[in-house]
């Protein structure tokens, strides 16, 4: 507790810091803020003796440490009395501490002892402490890295992408893998005489022309109103209904929709859409 035999709280202070106390030692022992503290001390001009502060500075002093080199100030105490430059250039050969000093047989045994079992982590393959073996494709089988689930083919097909619609385009596949679209696109080609009805191009001796039977209305419009007429159904469950219904769904051999054109202009009307059918 401070003694209050001192007419004010500030001369309580003063006294403190005159016999060696801190600022911020006297802020503690009287609960004022440091600030305030110094403030006081610069107002009233009060100054130690030099026998105090002399002994002060002699109970904080810190040891300062010097290369004995170049003299360079250390920030801490070093060994070898230099600094790290120094040491690079000078601390070499004969000049450096373990010069002509051998280990013993026993300390080299003890060493290899140490790092039989020792797997380093820079080592790859099985060797490496955190090898997890292989990783495949769970789909197709193909070596992939140990951090995916499936090969760049396999990772955005069927249920994983972002286009799935349940599981239709098989169904859709099987569809048009039928022999009635075969015939549909034949009747196409022998109504237009095999002939683009756009251009006029048609296959001659030595020159050959790929021709297409483009659908008027558009396939995927056809299978989605099938899907809608046979909404009972699922196109995964009840795949093998749908296909049978497929079959007899007029809509899908349609001649009328169809018409033939060669590769150029079918590009066209899909793709630049230059031209229109009507």
């Amino acid at each position: 507790m401070p003694n209050f035999k001192y007419k004010s709280l500030k001369e309580q202070v003063l006294n403190k810091y005159i016999e060696g106390f801190s600022s911020s030692e006297c802020s503690n022992i009287f609960g004022i803020p440091a600030s305030t503290v110094r403030t006081w001390i610069r107002k009233t001009n009060v100054s130690r003796s030099k026998d105090e502060a002399s002994k002060l500075a002699g109970q904080k002093r810190k040891k300062h440490y010097y290369c004995k080199l170049c003299g360079k100030e250390l920030k801490r105490e070093r060994k070898s009395g230099m600094c790290y430059n120094c040491w690079v250039k000078f601390a070499r050969g004969k000049n450096h501490p373990l010069y002509g000093k051998k280990k013993s047989k026993e300390h080299i045994q003890h060493m290899l002892e140490s790092r039989k079992n020792i797997d380093y982590w820079w080592l790859k393959g099985a060797n490496n402490w955190n090898y997890k073996g292989k990783n495949y494709c769970k789909v197709c089988g193909v070596e992939i890295d140990r951090r995916s689930t499936y090969c760049y083919r396999h990772a955005k097909s069927g249920a994983r992408s972002h286009n799935w619609k349940g599981g239709i385009t098989p169904l859709r596949d099987a569809i048009e893998n039928l022999l009635e679209y075969k015939e549909w696109r034949k009747k196409v080609y022998e109504r237009d005489n095999y002939t683009c009805q756009l251009c006029g191009a048609r296959e001659i001796k030595g020159k050959k022309i790929i021709l297409h039977a483009h659908h008027l209305k558009s396939f995927s419009v056809i299978f989605q109103e099938f899907l809608k007429k046979y909404s009972q159904f699922s196109p995964v469950e009840d795949k093998e209904i749908l296909f049978e219904l497929g079959i007899t769904y007029k809509p899908f051999w349609d001649i009328n929709n169809g018409i033939t054109l060669c590769e150029n202009c079918h590009r066209k009307i899909h793709y630049k859409k230059e031209v229109k059918i009507c």
